[in-house]
């Protein structure tokens, strides 16, 4: 029988593909990865679930982390173009259950910049596996001296042993979990800010102040970008995103749900 198109047999777990879940199953597997059939039908599914809920097409990009490598963990999902992939510095370590930052040297670059058009309208998540610990950690972030354009998720702040998130302000708050999960930190066009830990809101900034951009420094993981890597962790990360708006919560609830139920197919939730 004649098949005129190969790749329309292309099938995730006796069903259809995604055609860019495809494209990113391919580019992991060009950078040296090798996925097992439950690994490619769970990134089927994650690409799907984010398209059925309406959050994939703004994003700025999203790190499956999957592979096991440094270069199949440093892709953006997004295979519109390799603008995001990550850049890791100094010390990580990879593995098929994440990646790990050493907590001093560790910063991975995501080149993604939140300017003007994102200062009241902007969602990022950062997924970890391991409780808090140390003294200043943050997972992830921007960070200015001045104390004004600071975008962060923290699963532990020691001042308080309690997990800490800002966006945009000189101000924080903190929720009480230090167990880590899917921490998702969103401001909107009111001056709005929604925490969300393991797919429920924890705590709300109101507040007006805030300054004009990032600066134009982008989002580092493992630590904030403060021209220089600024309270570094040492927590394993499985998955991050970048939004370019801001989410309702429905949509949060939404998305925290799409990214849960990936970890859990890979066996690496903690929710």
């Amino acid at each position: 029988m004649f098949i005129p198109f190969g790749f329309m047999n292309t099938q995730a777990g006796g069903g259809g593909s995604d055609a860019d879940a495809d494209t990113f199953i391919a580019a992991v597997t060009t950078a040296g990865g090798t996925l097992s059939s439950t690994e490619e039908d769970a990134i089927q599914t994650l690409f799907t679930d984010l398209k059925t809920v309406g959050v994939y097409d703004e994003m700025f990009a999203f790190y499956p982390v999957i592979g096991g490598l440094e270069a199949t963990h440093a892709l953006n999902g997004l295979r519109v173009s390799s603008s995001f992939d990550l850049s890791f510095n100094g010390g990580w370590t990879h593995a098929a259950s994440g990646m790990k930052p050493n907590g001093s040297t560790g910063y991975a670059d995501t080149s993604v910049v939140y300017g003007s058009s994102q200062i009241n309208n902007n969602t990022f998540g950062i997924y970890t596996t391991e409780t808090g610990s140390g003294s200043y950690p943050i997972d992830g972030g921007v960070y200015n001296s001045n104390g004004t354009d600071v975008w962060y998720v923290a699963t532990y702040w020691g001042a308080t042993g309690a997990g800490r998130a800002t966006n945009d302000w000189n101000d924080s708050v903190g929720w009480t979990s230090t167990d880590g999960g899917l921490m998702i930190n969103m401001r909107d066009a009111v001056a709005n800010a929604e925490i969300w830990n393991n797919g429920s809101q924890v705590a709300t900034i109101t507040n007006s102040v805030g300054g004009g951009d990032s600066g134009g420094r982008s989002f580092w993981l493992g630590g904030a970008n403060n021209g220089s890597l600024s309270f570094p962790a040492n927590r394993e990360q499985i998955f991050s995103f970048f939004h370019r708006r801001a989410l309702t919560s429905t949509e949060i609830g939404d998305i925290s749900t799409a990214i849960n139920d990936y970890q859990t197919t890979l066996g690496r939730n903690t929710y």
